[in-house]
C-alpha cells in the first residue's frame, strides 16, 4: 500500500511501516532496510516533491532484494509515482 502527500521539498521522502503481524521485529527491520535500499537506487526516477507512506501489510514471499524491488516497483508503476526514465 502506497499513501503520498505533497511536501514544499524539492526532492521525495519516504517512509516504511511493517506490521507487527509479518513477524518478529528482525524480519520487520530486514523488510524496511530492504525497502530503503531499493528506494535509494531508484529515486532518480521518483517524482519529487511529495511525501510517500509504504505500508507492508502481507508477508512477503520471500524476503530477497530481487523480489523486494520488482514488488516495490510495481506498486510505483501502479500509482504513477515513477518518472519516465529514457536514457
Amino acid at each position: 500500500m502506497l499513501i503520498a502527500a505533497e511536501n514544499t521539498q524539492e526532492h521525495a521522502r519516504f517512509g516504511f511501516s511493517v506490521s507487527r503481524r509479518i513477524g518478529t521485529a528482525v524480519v520487520r527491520n530486514r523488510i524496511k532496510r530492504l525497502l530503503r535500499e531499493v528506494v535509494f537506487r531508484h529515486l532518480s526516477a521518483i517524482r519529487p516533491g511529495n511525501d510517500y507512506l509504504v505500508i507492508v501489510r502481507r508477508t512477503p514471499s520471500s524476503l530477497d532484494y530481487a523480489s523486494t524491488e520488482r514488488a516495490l516497483l510495481e506498486l510505483f508503476e501502479r500509482s504513477g509515482i515513477r518518472q519516465n526514465t529514457s536514457g
